[in-house]
């Protein structure tokens, strides 16, 4: 992949704000780290300890840097078997000390622990974006055939406590 020069990117930004008429400034950008050759990022999860976490969707995997962007382990491939994507990895959530990733061509939310081995997968209906409570809950938006949304809150082990619809959001 050829990268762009920095005299290049510099003028397409200013013609891209000249068109939308948006007066420039000059701002200087800097680059401070650059990790991994991903094909499609779906999600980016930092954990505490500053560890780096990025689904590659088309790529099919899942993989986790060190701070300082050495790759630690990747995880996942192409398949339905354990700890597989069949349509990649999309949203993440770090969940008592672990990671919840979504595969939608799955129907399926894998549990991997902090150093990226595989636990269990969780079937929640069509599982889209995730995130984590503070509590260690999981939430997860789930679409309905008839595009009607919903929002599912499990308990951290993946048992299912309640599910309600955006419609139900909004009446109250």
């Amino acid at each position: 992949m050829n990268a762009i020069s920095p005299n290049v990117k510099n003028t397409l930004v200013f013609a891209v704000l000249c068109v939308l008429g948006i007066r420039a400034q000059t701002v200087e950008l800097q680059e401070s780290l650059v990790i991994g050759d991903f094909v499609d990022v779906g999600d980016i999860e930092v954990a505490g300890d500053g560890s780096i976490f990025v689904s590659d969707v088309r790529g099919t995997e899942v993989a986790k840097f060190n701070r300082d962007g050495r790759l630690i382990k990747r995880s996942g491939g192409r398949g339905l078997g354990p700890g597989e994507f069949a349509g990649g990895p999309h949203h993440m959530a770090l969940v008592n000390g672990g990671l919840l990733i979504s595969d939608l061509g799955g129907l399926a939310v894998h549990r991997f622990d902090a150093d990226l081995n595989y636990i269990q997968s969780l079937r929640p209906r069509a599982p889209m974006t995730i995130d984590a409570g503070p509590d260690g809950r999981i939430y997860m938006s789930i679409p309905d055939i008839l595009s009607v949304q919903y929002v599912t809150k499990m308990a951290p082990d993946g048992t299912e406590l309640t599910q309600w619809s955006i419609d139900e959001l909004s009446e109250h």
